[in-house]
């Protein structure tokens, strides 16, 4: 009988502590079931945030980000519809005491590490050619500019130039600038009785006054008249993007000056390699003067001009982009123009007869003669890339355009290829050139054009993930959760 009651106390003994372990059991299954449920419900209220992204910009540009502003109401409605999602989530029986959102990551943080990234996916997932490739392939990997001995070339001639006019003004009393070398006059009769010859300069220093595209654009091309406020782009918020001004001394009557032009543009090669991805993700997804069809809502028509440039108006984009293509070629045409013995030959005829007008030593003159022509075969390459044609990286002696003797005439009778260059693909080097100006420039792009269709929109309020704080309050106990999410 006292075995029986021993037992009896035992059993009562270990079941209570077995109830007592079930029930703390149960409490810390349910305790533990409402903090995975409420991570769950976190991670889906932030997913419906993010569900609301911009798709103007995700429609013509494949980048998700959300209006943390919701649409310029505030970061308080947003953490508001955060909040009334969860408690939609959780149920009648938690309750969702306090909703916080702590950080945002935005599209333009870390020099705009979130936009490059969603570029080089969007680039892998559409499987777009590599354009870069195709450039590199076409020039051999350099980018056309002068080499030692040619630049050394310049600068002795330079040097010549100095010396002659040092010498005028010191025997004829003359000023230095009434000795110029590019004054633009005629050569008087040469002693074997010849006719004048024409100094080409006078040519392009028209061109300086008029601008290369007044001259150069096809006849069926009518320059867009759009334009922007620049002073309230976002990239000028962002510590300012400024344009540049690429002209050059289109009178060509200083060596030094042709050289300092001439060099503007040289070691893109680089660039272009180590900047492939962006400047190939704009060439898809943005409008230029040969292609106005990408976007058809765009603001701006010229897009990829004003990437490059940065100016207010498509008509001021279009002629710097212009003079930069220009630039790129000068170097190229040069190098070429000096190895062919026909064209320098009639080079070698004008540059005696305007040496002996201006008493000026003939190998500069020569060397200006050269530069002035090389220009004009620019503008005419230029040309042809306005027309949608391709064109050779070098230069030959199928390739070569204008006739030194009627530059007017011939800067506009080039036809181009289906092979070689494209416009576009210059202006992939020219964007290439300042890659970190560009990402900017296609954010002021975005939010201009997502304006036009929503103008509370603001890139700058653009987020690619949040970070929420939630506390919860259920049967008595609280749960804290934070939770991050983004695209």
């Amino acid at each position: 009988m006292n075995n029986s009651g021993k037992i009896t106390v035992f059993l009562c003994l270990i079941i209570s502590s077995m109830l007592l372990v079930s029930f703390t059991v149960n409490k810390i299954i349910t305790s533990l079931s409402v903090k995975e449920k409420a991570v769950i419900c976190a991670k889906s209220a932030i997913s419906d945030i993010k569900a609301e992204y911009n798709t103007y910009i995700f429609e013509h540009y494949h980048i998700l980000l959300f209006d943390k502003s919701c649409g310029g109401n505030g970061e308080a409605y947003l953490e508001e519809k955060l909040h009334n999602k969860m408690c939609e989530k959780m149920g009648e029986k938690a309750v969702v005491e306090q909703t916080a959102v702590t950080a945002f990551r935005y599209i333009y943080e870390e020099d705009c590490k979130p936009f490059k990234e969603q570029i080089s996916d969007y680039l892998k997932y559409a499987a777009i050619e590599n354009g870069v490739d195709k450039i590199v392939d076409e020039t051999k990997g350099v980018d056309g500019t002068l080499s030692e001995d040619i630049t050394d070339n310049i600068k002795t001639q330079g040097q010549m130039e100095k010396s002659a006019e040092e010498n005028q003004i010191k025997d004829e009393g003359q000023s230095q600038n009434e000795s110029k070398i590019g004054s633009g006059m005629e050569a008087e009769e040469n002693p074997q009785g010849d006719k004048k010859e024409e100094d080409p300069r006078t040519y392009t220093a028209n061109v300086g006054l008029v601008g290369i595209v007044n001259i150069i654009k096809p006849q069926d091309m009518e320059i867009s008249g759009a334009y922007i406020d620049t002073s309230e782009c976002f990239s000028k918020r962002q510590g300012g993007a400024d344009s540049f001004v690429y002209k050059v001394n289109t009178r060509f009557n200083n060596c030094d000056d042709m050289l300092e032009d001439i060099k503007k543009h040289e070691s893109w090669a680089g660039k272009l390699t180590s900047s492939g991805i962006g400047a190939v993700y704009a060439v898809n997804v943005f409008n230029c003067a040969v292609d106005t069809s990408v976007n058809e809502t765009s603001v701006l028509k010229y897009e990829l001009e004003y990437l490059a440039c940065g100016k207010k108006s498509d008509a001021e984009n279009l002629e710097s982009t212009v003079d930069r293509i220009v630039l790129i070629r000068f170097p190229i045409n040069y190098s070429y123009l000096i190895g062919d013995t026909v064209k320098m030959a009639r080079v070698k005829q004008i540059a005696t007869a305007l040496s002996i007008a201006t008493m000026i030593p003939e190998p500069a003159i020569e060397t200006l003669i050269t530069g002035c022509w090389s220009y004009v075969e620019a503008m005419a390459d230029a040309r042809v890339l306005l027309q949608g044609k391709k064109l050779p990286f070098t230069k030959s002696k199928e390739s070569w355009i204008t006739d030194i003797d009627k530059l007017g005439e011939s800067v506009c009778e080039g036809k181009g290829s289906d092979s070689g260059m494209s416009y576009q693909d210059y202006l992939m080097i020219l964007l290439s050139m300042n890659m970190d100006k560009t990402y900017y420039r296609m954010l002021d792009l975005m939010n201009i054009n997502a304006q036009s269709v929503d103008c509370d929109f603001d890139i700058a309020n653009g987020a690619v993930a949040l970070t929420a704080e939630f506390i919860i309050s259920y049967d008595g106990r609280k749960y804290y959760i934070k939770e991050s999410g983004g695209y």
